[in-house]
């Protein structure tokens, strides 16, 4: 868990993850640097991207996420794409 995008980019660069729910609106680094580091990376893991942005569902599935949930989301809907992504 990181509480801001620079954290998360030192998480990422330490460790593999088996998931990263990943939020856009991070403070000091957003989502949509840490989507384009996971690219880089060449990132295996599924990422599901949470946001209050609209319109953005195609560009997310674009960066290689598996799943985007628009904020406010259900935690049962949350619940169900964590466990369709990691049956992959």
């Amino acid at each position: 868990m990181a509480i801001d995008g620079e954290q998360a980019l030192q998480e990422l660069r330490s460790q593999p993850f088996d998931l990263i729910i990943l939020d856009l609106g991070l403070p000091k680094v957003d989502g949509w640097a840490i989507l384009q580091e996971l690219q880089r990376l060449g990132n295996q893991g599924p990422v599901i991207v949470v946001t209050a942005e609209i319109d953005v569902r195609d560009a997310v599935l674009q960066t290689g996420a598996h799943d985007y949930l628009a904020k406010p989301f259900r935690f049962q809907d949350l619940l169900t794409s964590i466990q369709a992504a990691l049956s992959l």
